[in-house]
């Protein structure tokens, strides 16, 4: 996606480097991706399309990115390369909080939402401070990409799009686990927050 997108236009990035790193990052993100697909064979009523959702979300995402970047559409032009360099070290907190997220969970961690017959309320780790932390490192991991690219068009379009894909998902997750746990899940939902601490 980056060779193609720097053929098209070569200013889409401040700079070579950051087109380098981002792709690195790509790279080291995609195998959670696959992770989270290998057990998209598992089916839930639950689930009510959620995956369908985040999965047609993500590839509406990869496209507008494409199309913003491509045509300079959003181009951030006030300190490009220090907003590009901030980018970057968001994408690696969210590519290091979405593994963090998948080594906590375990088996446990499907595509699917559902509550396993022996699982129980996970409060370790990064769930510890927040509720969903695989998502919330997809969402820091869009958001530095299109920052990383410095255009604020693909930013707010991805924070838009994937964040309601998301928003809805979780809701539904929730639900399921204040119906299996009743009062320890909504103890535990009193003193965490949903995707980032303080805000949200």
């Amino acid at each position: 996606m980056l060779p193609l997108i720097s053929l098209v236009n070569p200013a889409w990035t401040p700079n070579p480097w950051a087109a380098v790193v981002l792709s690195v990052l790509i790279l080291a993100f995609a195998p959670s991706e696959v992770i989270y697909r290998k057990h998209g064979n598992i089916k839930s009523a639950e689930d009510r399309h959620s995956s369908w959702i985040i999965l047609t979300s993500t590839f509406v995402n990869v496209g507008a990115f494409i199309f913003f970047c491509s045509r300079g559409i959003g181009t951030i032009p006030w300190h490009a390369q220090w907003v590009s360099l901030c980018g970057l070290l968001i994408c690696a907190v969210g590519v290091g909080m979405r593994y963090w997220a998948i080594i906590t969970l375990g088996r446990f961690f499907t595509s699917a939402v559902m509550v396993q017959s022996d699982q129980s309320v996970i409060a370790h780790g990064p769930f510890r401070f927040i509720r969903h932390p695989g998502y919330a490192g997809a969402l820091l991991f869009g958001v530095g990409g299109a920052l990383a690219c410095a255009n604020w068009a693909a930013m707010l379009f991805f924070v838009l799009c994937h964040g309601a894909a998301f928003r809805y998902r979780v809701t539904l997750e929730e639900a399921v686990m204040l119906t299996h746990f009743g009062s320890t899940y909504a103890a535990y939902q009193a003193c965490t927050w949903r995707f980032l601490p303080f805000v949200y």
